[in-house]
């Protein structure tokens, strides 16, 4: 991968260093960047744009899961969490870390986590022509579905729930995915579990702690976080 960037992000040098020695040792020759507490992270995050995050959970200033709330919400950096805390876990993956290593951790284990971001971010830059047709199996048929009609995505549980005029379906395709392959001018995540498309939405009402509501043309209300609240607000004011 050409020029990866990588942001180490950790108040413990001796934590920072072993992820530095073991990102020596790949075949990876990336551009990285340190961070010894919470708030240079973000600074470097919105500076630098890496492609990679290590993200330790307990830092000064601002700890891992506050960065996560503040950043500007985007596919990328993969993030990876490094911490001796076994409990951030579940917190971790609902802003959808691509993995997670408990210290101490070791080279092999190191090594997988990495790949595995490394592929999710070669996903991300490698997307081609913006997706326009949805291809769902029912039984032994194939609905086909525009993706000019889809009114929203939403996460549910092993499933994504697509809601277009006149029907709802279930695919099995990741989140995740479905944001890299579709056109950013006409749709956008407003939740870790929710991107819709711009042209059903009728009003957008602010909440006191951040979130907001969107109230498509249909009337159905759908809660936005304020994660995602700075990139909407490129495109809708409210």
């Amino acid at each position: 991968m050409k020029e990866m960037k990588i942001l180490v992000a950790d108040d413990e040098q001796s934590a920072r260093e072993l992820i530095l020695h073991y990102l020596s040792q790949s075949s990876y020759s990336p551009i990285i960047f340190q961070a010894a507490d919470g708030r240079s992270a973000l600074e470097l995050l919105e500076k630098e744009k890496p492609d990679i995050l290590f993200l330790d959970v307990k830092m000064p200033e601002l700890n891992g899961i506050e960065i996560l709330k503040q950043r500007d919400a985007a596919p990328l950096p993969a993030i990876i969490f490094t911490t001796a805390f076994d409990e951030f876990a579940l917190p971790a993956f609902d802003y959808e870390a691509t993995d997670y290593l408990l210290k101490p951790f070791g080279k092999e284990r190191f090594d997988k986590a990495l790949e595995k971001a490394i592929r999710y971010v070669q996903f991300i830059k490698n997307t081609g022509p913006w997706l326009e047709q949805l291809s769902i199996k029912k039984g032994n048929k194939t609905q086909l579905i525009a993706v000019n009609e889809v009114q929203y995505f939403r996460s549910q549980g092993a499933y994504v729930e697509v809601r277009s005029t006149d029907r709802i379906s279930l695919i099995n395709t990741p989140l995740y995915e479905l944001e890299a392959s579709l056109d950013p001018a006409r749709f956008t995540r407003i939740h870790k579990s929710l991107i819709i498309c711009w042209k059903y939405i009728k009003e957008i009402k602010s909440l006191v702690n951040g979130d907001f509501i969107v109230i498509m043309n249909n009337g159905e209300q759908l809660r936005g976080s304020r994660t995602y609240r700075s990139s909407v607000k490129k495109i809708v004011s409210f």
